[in-house]
């Protein structure tokens, strides 16, 4: 199987789309189009002072990741707001709900587990 490497250099200049809309004015790189990725999506933004990213929001089939490269965005989670700075990555927590948004689980990964434990 051939895979195409191709690179992308987060500190350069090159934006897929651009939002010149009042509060949410950003710039958006398309990180995992770019690079070839076929199962991780990422994205790069750059966010004005005063502008936010997206409506909060939550995801129920895949992770998000902040990694603030430059800064001090606030971060909005169900414990409030958070303020970020240079190097952040988030907290390595791991929170569930189903779907009517009812908490399933709230931690942090631990020791994996056999598939069958407690299995009879």
């Amino acid at each position: 199987m051939f895979v195409s490497m191709k690179s992308f250099n987060l500190y350069g200049d090159e934006w897929d789309e651009t939002r010149d809309r009042e509060g949410w004015r950003i710039k958006e790189a398309f990180v995992g189009h770019r690079i070839g990725g076929a199962l991780l999506g990422a994205s790069m933004s750059e966010v004005q002072p005063g502008s936010r990213l997206w409506p909060y929001h939550a995801h129920h089939a895949n992770e998000e990741w902040v990694i603030v490269l430059r800064g001090e965005p606030t971060l909005r989670t169900p414990e409030g707001e958070h303020v970020l700075k240079e190097g952040d990555v988030d907290s390595g927590k791991v929170y569930a709900m189903d779907v009517a948004g009812d908490p399933i689980m709230f931690s942090r990964p631990g020791p994996t587990l056999d598939y069958w434990e407690g299995e009879d």
